[in-house]
């Protein structure tokens, strides 16, 4: 595959993110994140018993064993909304603190997100990711030198729906 078959116009592709919840009828909508994936697969390595002569050989043997769940974060800073109701990056000299209270109130809520497929996402479209559980948020405010900003990352690990065969005996 030719990699310039991949690229896509940035006005065609916006990173957003909207993230539901229908246990709880919860949503999050984030807009223009940076999301970072990671895909790992669960390995044993086991030690070649042996001595240090070069007809023994070396290194290990390597067993799959599974593909682990994708760990997906989320990375954005949230603005406090200047006097026009418009959160970005201004004078404005006050703190997200009902922003920040929302984001903290709706992860919370346990469960699983459905992410939104309908709007060319990237998780779904590059990786089938149609489902995350949120691991942890952190709220890093230390990074950042505005006063009306808060970088907030979010850890979720991919989720999927699995149907089981139970037998009675």
């Amino acid at each position: 595959m030719d990699v310039r078959e991949g690229l896509v116009d940035e006005e065609e592709f916006k990173n957003d993110l909207l993230l539901v919840n229908q246990d709880n009828n919860t949503e999050i909508y984030l807009r223009n994140v940076k999301i970072d994936v990671v895909k790992e697969n669960n390995i044993v390595k086991t030690i070649i018993a042996g001595n240090r002569d070069k007809s023994c050989a070396k290194g290990r043997i390597k067993e799959y064993i599974q593909a682990e769940d994708y760990k997906v974060k989320v990375s954005f800073t949230l603005f406090a909304q200047d006097r026009k109701g418009v959160g970005r990056m201004s004078t404005n000299r006050n703190f997200p603190f009902d922003g920040i209270k929302a984001l903290n109130s709706v992860l919370d809520k346990i469960g699983t997100f459905d992410v939104d497929t309908a709007n060319n996402n990237y998780l779904n479209r590059c990786f089938g990711i149609s489902k995350l559980v949120f691991e942890k948020c952190d709220f890093n405010q230390s990074s950042m030198k505005y006063k009306n900003a808060m970088p907030i990352s979010i850890d979720f690990l991919s989720d999927e729906d699995y149907d089981f065969l139970v037998f009675n005996s």
